[in-house]
């Protein structure tokens, strides 16, 4: 995540300790740290291992599709993304309908309450149009805090949504419903924390206590 862990009145008490500053020296070099830091709710784990049962991409000449997979993290409350950054994609696997991703673990740190997010995995056909996929999941967060038992977990992937022409009023179209179209397995651990984490920023320590020496 590139983020460290800090604990917030030891960091400032050495800094304001070591530096022989007035009152309000002290205030502007602790506002300075505070404005690098933001609260962390939680943390998310995710290692994708493996889907199974995937459509073929052509079934006459029984093609496997090459397949990846782009999680991420999805505000269940309007559908979108939290940030683009929260996006992770696994390699590509070459024509197979049981691909094993046995992708990184990767993590998030979580910046609003975990039940207003879902884990949303799509896998992607390499060679598909962009924004169609072969299946997606979506996993509540909900559904993993309070597990104590990290467990791998299959998950039922759905087909995206297909427009057809309305048989009956052939000028108009309907939505066909998604359906089953595989499973994806992976291993997910969501752990409450309520800490404070350094933020990635360019500027250094040094550049901040410059505040008081100008």
């Amino acid at each position: 995540s590139g983020a460290v862990q800090v604990s917030v009145n030891v960091l400032l008490s050495v800094y304001n300790s070591i530096n022989n500053k007035t009152e309000a020296e002290k205030k502007a070099i602790n506002k300075a740290f505070l404005d690098d830091l933001e609260e962390t709710l939680g943390i998310v784990r995710l290692k994708i291992i493996e889907a199974r049962n995937l459509p073929l991409i052509d079934e006459k000449k029984e093609l496997s599709p090459n397949t990846y997979v782009v999680a991420e993290l999805i505000d269940n409350r309007n559908g979108l993304p939290l940030d683009n950054k929260t996006k992770k994609t696994t390699k590509t696997i070459i024509q197979s309908q049981e691909p094993f991703y046995n992708h990184i673990q990767v993590s998030w740190n979580l910046e609003q309450e975990w039940n207003t997010i879902n884990l949303q995995l799509t896998i992607y056909e390499q060679n598909n149009l962009p924004g169609k996929y072969l299946g997606r999941a979506f996993v509540p967060l909900s559904w993993r805090t309070g597990l104590k038992k990290v467990e791998e977990q299959w998950f039922t992937l759905y087909s995206m949504q297909q427009q057809e022409t309305n048989p009956v009023s052939p000028a108009s179209t309907i939505t066909l419903p998604s359906i089953p179209c595989g499973e994806i397995k992976i291993l997910l651990e969501v752990e409450e924390t309520n800490i404070m984490l350094k933020k990635k920023k360019k500027k250094t320590w040094k550049d901040k206590m410059k505040i008081c020496e100008t």
